[in-house]
């Protein structure tokens, strides 16, 4: 895998779970509204 593919893997997961942790930690019904829309 070229590095820079691998560096732009990386960053996205850890945005995804940054966003998770921050809409959790925020507003719990936000997985509802997730899921709802997800």
């Amino acid at each position: 895998m070229p590095a820079s593919l691998q560096i732009k893997v990386w960053s996205l997961l850890v945005y995804v779970v940054v966003t998770a942790v921050i809409a959790i930690w925020l507003h719990p019904s936000a997985l509802l509204a997730a899921g709802a829309f997800g």
